[in-house]
């Protein structure tokens, strides 16, 4: 077998055709029609000779998200995912969805304390609820001082005295355990 003639490989000419492309060949300075939005002004500006830039006072306009009207269930959220995936999606829809917001917190709550010791993550929680249960006040019109009975969940100071006082022990044993390994280790 011989190989082949290099100028023959150069001479070859290979069609391809250009009808079969995958990419668009419209001017890319046209508008997109998929484009959906509003132009942001740059916060930079030309200096006064024009070479020089001038930082600008920049105030960033709030931009509404708009929540689907489709129904979203909870339930299949927390069925689908566990540990910190649920956390950080209740969270997020806590931040996103005012609707859901109160039943997210109230749901982030409770699977924190049966399936967590995460104290931190606890009480940022309750934060946000007490901030979501005093607007509910203020905008009811009923005064704070009243004894107003509802049925969002108080902070459970025996389960964070608890899990705190877990987490310590743990954290004791386990530092006991690495100081002995790192004692008894390959020198």
């Amino acid at each position: 077998m011989s190989a082949p003639d290099p100028d023959e490989a150069m001479d070859a000419h290979v069609e391809e055709p250009i009808d079969d492309t995958d990419f668009d060949l419209n001017n890319a300075n046209e508008v997109d029609d998929e484009f959906v939005g509003q132009p942001i002004a740059s916060p930079l500006l030309p200096g006064e000779n024009g070479s020089a830039l001038q930082k600008m006072p920049f105030v960033p306009t709030v931009v509404q998200n708009v929540v689907n009207s489709v129904p979203f269930d909870l339930e299949a959220i927390r069925n689908n995912y566990t540990g910190y995936g649920l956390i950080n999606r209740l969270l997020f829809i806590a931040d996103n969805c005012p609707p859901l917001q109160k039943d997210s917190l109230i749901m982030l709550i409770n699977y924190i304390v049966e399936h967590t010791s995460n104290v931190q993550v606890y009480l940022a929680a309750h934060h946000r609820l007490n901030a979501l249960r005093s607007t509910s006040v203020d905008s009811a019109g009923v005064s704070a001082d009243m004894n107003i009975v509802d049925d969002l969940p108080r902070v459970n100071s025996q389960w964070m005295d608890a899990t705190t006082a877990k987490s310590q022990a743990r954290l004791d044993v386990l530092a006991v355990e690495f100081k002995r390994q790192k004692e008894e280790g390959v020198k």
